[in-house]
C-alpha cells in the first residue's frame, strides 16, 4: 500500500449518473463515506477509527484517471481527497452530499463569486426548498420565461446545459458557467469536478451549524 493511502471499511456509499454509466466496466462509485482501518506511513491527517467522508474519483490526477469502485466493502483512497465526517450527518447523508456540494464549489470558484455578487442557478424547480437555504429570490424557470426575468445577475450557472437560453439574465460581463460538455453558449466556461478533502473540510463547520454555505 502506498504510504500516503487509507484503507477504510465502507458504511455508505452513492452511485450517482456518472458512475452509473460505467457500471459495466469497473466496479462503480465515486463517493462514499466510512470508517479508517489502516493507513499508509505517510499518512498524517487521519487517526484508525476516524469517520471521514469523500468523493475518490479524481478526474484532474495526473497520468490514469483515477477509479471509481467505492461500492466495496473496503476502499484504498489517498488522504487528500476525504476529510472527517460532520458530527451532525449519518454516514448515508454524508456519502449522498459529495457530488453535488463539490460541483457547486468548483463552479463558484471558476466563476470567481465574490460577496455581494448576484447570481442565477438554473436547476431544478425545488423552489421552496431553494428558499429554506436562505435564497433571496428563487425563480421557477418551468414557469417563468428567462426573457420574462428582468434583474441581471453578476454569474450565471447553468447545471441544465441551456445556457444557450438562459444566458440572457446574465449581465453583460457576467461570467457563464456550465458543467455540461460542450457548453452550449460561445461565452460560457465550461465546469468540471475537483475532488478535494480540503473543500470539505472548509465546509464542515457549516454543515455541522446548519448554516448556509453562502452566508
Amino acid at each position: 500500500m502506498d504510504t500516503s493511502m487509507l484503507v477504510i471499511v465502507n458504511q455508505a456509499a452513492l452511485v450517482n449518473k456518472f458512475a452509473f454509466r460505467l457500471i459495466l466496466l469497473v466496479v462503480p462509485g465515486c463517493d462514499m463515506a466510512g470508517v479508517v482501518v489502516a493507513k499508509g506511513a505517510g499518512v498524517t491527517k487521519f487517526d484508525l477509527g476516524d469517520a471521514v467522508y469523500g468523493n475518490i474519483q479524481d478526474f484532474n490526477a495526473p497520468g490514469k484517471l483515477k477509479q471509481l469502485r467505492t461500492l466495496a466493502e473496503f476502499i484504498a483512497v489517498e488522504e487528500t481527497l476525504v476529510a472527517m465526517k460532520p458530527q451532525n450527518l449519518s454516514f448515508e447523508e454524508a456519502a449522498s452530499l459529495l457530488l453535488a456540494v463539490e460541483t457547486a464549489i468548483e463552479g463558484f470558484v471558476t466563476a470567481g463569486f465574490k460577496e455581494g455578487h448576484s447570481f442565477y442557478c438554473s436547476s431544478s424547480a425545488k423552489v421552496e426548498f431553494v428558499k429554506k437555504l436562505g435564497a433571496d429570490k428563487v425563480i421557477d424557470y418551468t414557469n417563468t420565461k428567462y426573457e420574462e426575468i428582468e434583474e441581471k445577475f453578476d454569474f450565471l450557472y447553468d447545471t441544465i446545459g441551456d445556457c444557450k437560453n438562459s444566458f440572457v439574465v446574465a449581465k453583460d460581463e457576467a461570467p457563464i458557467i456550465d458543467i455540461t460538455w460542450p457548453p452550449s453558449h460561445p461565452r460560457a466556461v465550461y465546469s468540471s469536478l475537483t475532488v478535494s478533502g480540503e473543500n470539505l473540510e472548509m465546509l464542515r463547520p457549516y454543515l455541522e451549524n446548519g448554516k448556509s454555505i453562502l452566508n
